[in-house]
């Protein structure tokens, strides 16, 4: 690290994907930043560098770098100056497992989403949004996210909590069925087909360890 070019002072560290989301209550994408551009050929390669960690024995491969990401802390809240595409991919992918696991085990589900690594914590006062997800895209991809969290609405200790970010962006939308088209949309169907080719194929909670401890590779 000692070539390594500082930030604000700071030296640069190697951390998973938990531990960006784990201790702070927003993961937010600052209003200059571009709209969310990756497509689904991105999403495929992430897949298919996660499969490489998935088999280790066979790959001799345990992780993945996942490239730069510089996050500025407001707080308890961080910025993403750069790395918003890789960030937002990797929430992607991990709404797509809990998607999928809901189908088998909602329980399991409900704990994890409970946990606050990707959702606000609980003690939260409601005006902080509780169980909301950490990640705040900017308000052009935000319709698109909310469209493929309504269906991880769980309760906790008698209280129901909606994932989404700002609902109304949603049902304000001049036409749901353009979102099906939005860069998020097809990214997110795409981790969608990718986990039902792969489930009976391959443990899907080992899939959900990787991606939240390890470092996944993918394209600048």
């Amino acid at each position: 690290m000692s070539n390594a070019k500082s930030y604000h002072g700071k030296e640069p560290a190697i951390v998973d994907f938990l531990g960006i989301t784990r201790d702070y209550i927003r993961i937010r994408v600052p209003v200059y930043q571009r709209d969310f551009v990756w497509e689904p050929e991105h999403a495929e390669q992430l897949t298919a560098d996660l499969d490489t960690v998935l088999s280790p024995s066979e790959t001799g491969v345990s992780n993945r770098f996942l490239g730069t990401i510089v996050l500025e802390e407001a707080g308890n809240e961080l910025n993403v100056i750069d790395g918003q595409q890789r960030i937002t991919c990797l929430f992607l992918l991990c709404i797509a497992i809990l998607k999928r696991m809901k189908e088998f085990d909602p329980k399991w589900v409900k704990n994890e989403l409970s946990k606050g690594h990707y959702t606000r914590d609980h003690s939260m006062h409601k005006t902080q949004k509780p169980g909301q997800i950490k990640l705040v895209p900017r308000k052009a991809d935000r319709a698109a996210i909310n469209s493929i969290l309504q269906e991880l609405e769980y309760n906790h200790e008698d209280q129901d909590y909606d994932v989404s970010i700002f609902i109304d962006d949603v049902s304000k939308a001049e036409n749901l069925s353009d979102l099906d088209s939005h860069p998020i949309v097809e990214i997110s169907n795409t981790f969608d087909q990718y986990l039902r080719q792969k489930l009976g194929e391959t443990d899907i909670e080992k899939i959900t360890d990787q991606t939240s401890s390890g470092s996944i590779n993918e394209p600048d």
